[in-house]
C-alpha cells in the first residue's frame, strides 16, 4: 500500500495504525547488567552449550541464526603465536521449523553479516568449530546431526543455568540486548549497532541498547570526565 501510494494509485493509505510503529509486547527485558553477570550465567551452562550462549551475547545472533551455523561459518584469525586473534562470524541465513520440516530462510529483515568477536567469546566460538569442517553444523540435534538444535532442548538447559546464576528472567533473546549495550559502550555509531545486530531501523537498535551497572557508570563517567590540568614548573 505504501508503494501504490507512492506511485500514485491511490490518494490515502488505507493501512495505518495509530500507534503501530512503535512495537511494546510487555515483556520485561532483562539483560546481564555487567560483564560478571553473563560469566556468571555461562559458568552455569553445560559445556556443550557455553558456545551457543557466547554467539547469542557476543556475536548478537537470533536463535534460529545461531542454530543455523556451520563450521565454515566461521573464520578465525590467529598471532604469530597461534592464539585466537577474532573470530569472523557469517550470519546468512536462518531455521524455520514448520510441522516438523526445517527451512533454511535469510535472516530477519535480511539481514546478511560477518560480525566480529574477540577475546574470550573468540576462542569459546573456535574451540567449537575444531574437529568440524565444511557445512557441518556447531550445533546440531542431539539425535539427528543433520538437524538443527531444538530450542525445547537448550530452553531445558538454559533455565536451569539462568535460575542457578539468579538471573530468572534473562531470556536467551535478552543476550541479544546484552551484546548490543556492550557494543554501543566501545562507542560505537547506531549505523555500526544496526549493522552488528541485523537491524534494518534506527529504533530498533535503540530498543538494544540499557543501563549499565554502577561499576560500568563509574567506569564510562571516568573516561568521559574532563582532565584536571597539572601546572607546568
Amino acid at each position: 500500500m505504501k508503494e501504490a501510494l507512492a506511485e500514485g494509485l491511490i490518494d490515502v493509505n488505507p493501512c495505518v495504525v495509530v500507534g503501530g510503529k512503535s512495537q511494546r509486547t510487555g515483556i520485561e527485558i532483562a539483560p546481564p547488567r555487567s560483564d560478571a553477570e553473563f560469566e556468571k550465567l555461562l559458568e552455569e551452562m553445560p559445556d556443550e552449550y557455553k558456545a551457543l550462549v557466547v554467539v547469542f551475547a557476543a556475536a548478537a545472533c537470533r536463535f534460529g541464526e545461531a542454530v543455523d551455523l556451520r563450521a565454515d561459518d566461521i573464520t578465525a584469525l590467529r598471532d604469530w603465536e597461534g592464539e585466537i586473534e577474532y573470530v569472523a562470524v557469517t550470519i546468512d541465513s536462518q531455521v524455520q521449523i514448520i510441522d516438523g520440516i526445517v527451512h533454511q530462510i535469510l535472516p530477519k529483515a535480511e539481514s546478511v553479516r560477518s560480525v566480529i568477536v574477540s577475546g574470550e567469546d573468540a576462542e569459546i566460538i573456535a574451540e567449537r568449530v575444531e574437529g568440524r569442517t565444511g557445512r557441518e553444523r556447531l550445533f546440531p540435534a542431539r539425535t539427528d546431526p543433520s538437524r538443527p538444535l531444538s530450542r525445547s532442548t537448550f530452553d531445558r538447559h538454559y533455565d536451569r543455568a539462568r535460575k542457578a546464576a539468579g538471573m530468572p528472567n534473562t531470556r536467551p533473546y535478552d543476550l541479544r540486548h546484552f551484546a548490543g549495550t556492550r557494543y554501543a559502550q566501545t562507542g560505537a555509531t547506531l549505523k555500526e549497532i544496526m549493522a552488528r545486530l541485523g537491524h534494518s531501523s534506527p529504533s530498533a537498535a535503540l530498543r538494544y541498547q540499557h543501563d549499565a551497572d554502577e561499576a560500568r557508570r563509574i567506569e564510562l563517567a571516568t573516561k568521559a570526565g574532563r582532565k584536571r590540568r597539572m601546572n607546568k614548573v
